[in-house]
């Protein structure tokens, strides 16, 4: 999934948005990790409440801030 693309990132070019959606996944999967680590120590929400779109969005923001936007 691409979460940045010309249509709603278009200040970058198509380089810099394949590298800030290669960011994305990647931590998003950090982040999944670190959830279900959670999950096992039982202090985790329950991924399936709707936590992903949240930790995807999350994520997004950060990468972008990252690469100076706003």
């Amino acid at each position: 999934m691409d979460q940045f693309r010309q249509d709603n990132t278009p200040s970058f070019t198509q380089t810099e948005l394949d590298a800030m959606n290669r960011e994305v996944e990647r931590d998003v999967g950090l982040a999944l990790a670190d959830l279900q680590l959670a999950a096992a120590l039982d202090v985790a929400p329950d991924p399936a409440d709707g936590t992903l779109p949240q930790i995807r969005q999350s994520v997004a923001a950060d990468v972008l801030r990252r690469h100076g936007a706003a």
